[in-house]
């Protein structure tokens, strides 16, 4: 089959998405090293399975798709939940203060919030992305969106934060 990517496109792609791919991971298991270990897996992935790719427009969603699946792969080896605190700490060393007050906020909600807000908000993807990437339904999607956006509102007023 032939693919709608060649090796250089991909590569490319993949040079453009690594931080994002490294993010997911990381809000997935929490763990730099093994999210290391995720996004490598998932290149190597991609590039095996490459034909697979039905249009390039996906291909963000694709290759994220690609990151949960060697992300749980580690999970289900681990059989525990985790959570954002070692992504929190490595994103706010390197954007600054106001990242780290985010990240604090985002760790304080439920697990199932945490990805859906890292997806949307993060990684841009779309609530149909999202969806087809935690094999979820898009209400879920969109009602956890909502009540996530509903606790980041209600913790970050009640410590004094303003916004838009």
């Amino acid at each position: 089959m032939k693919s709608v990517i060649t090796e250089d496109e991909l590569m490319g792609f993949i040079q453009e998405n690594r931080r994002e791919m490294y993010y997911f991971a990381m809000s997935m298991i929490a763990n730099p090293t093994e999210a290391q270990d995720v996004v490598g897996e998932a290149i190597t992935r991609a590039f095996e399975h490459r034909h697979q790719l039905r249009k390039k427009d996906s291909a963000k969603a694709w290759l994220m798709q690609i990151v949960a699946n060697e992300a749980k792969k580690i999970l289900r080896g681990r059989k525990r939940i985790v959570s954002l605190d070692a992504m929190a700490l490595e994103q706010s060393s390197e954007e600054g203060e106001s990242h780290e007050d985010v990240w604090h906020y985002i760790q304080a909600l439920p697990s199932a919030f945490q990805s859906v807000t890292v997806l949307y908000y993060y990684d841009q993807l779309s609530v149909e992305e999202i969806a087809k990437i935690l094999n979820i339904s898009v209400g879920t999607v969109k009602s956890r969106l909502s009540r996530s956006r509903a606790k980041l509102a209600e913790m970050m007023e009640r410590d004094g934060y303003s916004y838009e």
